[in-house]
């Protein structure tokens, strides 16, 4: 049994199961990768994400959920059919998650994952797996940790570069809002701006004034991007006749929005949905010039090209979906 802050109390499932005389089963996976911890634990925290970035998940609905704890329905994909399987998960701390899940048959997983800081850059993730169920079914208990072990590896190549762009985000000058302060409630807003822009933290990238791109490179389908610095860094897509033009990232978590698709005029952000209107809609062939001082840009229209420049604005503000559109 353990406690935290008087929050809660944690029981030793495992060890009542054994009690219970119950089989169990224990293996363990770990990766290593080129980002912070922190940047794990969001992503193990990070509800809306599940059904968006990992092909095996139908569905992700959290019937219960609280500031270091989540209950959800899991509906899965497994050999042709839908699953569902209950799955609850909550934290001792940053650096150490917990889960329980049912699955079929009456089978049980509890799995115990820790995030350790390494170096500055790398953070290791140890998954400690326990498959629990009757003694009559203990003989499928080496076919399930094959099944786990490779269902880690596939999670992991779909996780891992949603933390390796937090950790590029970093080096870019872009901040968490709330610091390292996480929970599972403050991942359910994907209308929220969780990210900002501080030029002084900035590692890598460029800062230049001005950027222009022809009209005859952007090609039906294709988007070119357009970057000032971290901050102004712009997508140009041509749409029925006209150019629109997108932030490149997405203001809620950050993710690049250069592969995004578009449906209709909205740039759909690949990790959790969020969709983005145009920040401007440009007429093919007129001349003319857009001041969007609320993001620090204006924009020239000429007969050949698209000149992007900077002007002076109030550093840190973003566009997501309600932003107004000039036209």
């Amino acid at each position: 049994m353990s406690s935290h802050d008087k929050d809660y109390v944690a029981f030793d499932i495992i060890r009542d199961l054994e009690r219970l005389n119950f089989a169990i089963t224990e293996t363990e996976v770990s990766t290593t990768g080129s980002y912070m911890a922190d940047d794990a634990f969001w992503n193990y925290l990070d509800v809306r994400h599940t059904d968006v970035m990992h092909a095996s998940v139908v569905s992700h609905a959290p019937f219960f959920v609280s500031r270091n704890s989540l209950c959800s329905l899991l509906v899965m994909r497994s050999f042709g059919m839908r699953v569902p399987l209950v799955l609850a998960q909550y934290f001792d701390d940053t650096s150490t998650l917990h889960t329980l899940q049912s699955l079929a048959f009456g089978f049980l997983l509890k799995s115990t994952i820790r995030m350790i800081q390494e170096t500055d850059e790398t953070t290791t993730v140890t998954v400690h797996y326990y498959v629990a169920s009757s003694r009559v079914l203990k003989f499928l208990h080496p076919f399930l940790v094959f099944m786990l072990r490779r269902n880690f590896r596939k999670l992991m190549s779909e996780d891992t570069p949603m933390r390796d762009r937090k950790m590029e985000l970093r080096k870019l000058g872009f901040v968490n809002v709330g610091g390292s302060d996480r929970d599972y409630m403050k991942t359910l807003n994907i209308g929220m701006d969780n990210i900002k822009y501080e030029p002084s933290r900035c590692q890598i990238g460029h800062d230049i004034t001005e950027k222009s791109i022809e009209i005859v490179s952007l090609k039906p389908g294709r988007r070119e991007r357009v970057t000032l610095d971290s901050e102004k860094s712009f997508l140009c897509v041509r749409h029925e006749g006209q150019v629109l033009v997108y932030q490149s990232y997405c203001s809620h978590e950050g993710a690049d929005l250069g592969e995004a698709i578009i449906e209709g005029d909205r740039m759909v952000c690949p990790w959790h949905g969020r969709r983005h209107r145009p920040l401007a809609r440009l007429e093919l062939g007129k001349v003319a010039t857009l001041d969007l001082r609320e993001l620090g840009i204006r924009i020239v229209c000429e007969e050949t090209r698209l000149r992007f420049e900077k002007v002076g604005h109030e550093p840190g503000n973003q566009v997501g979906e309600h932003a107004p559109v000039p036209q």
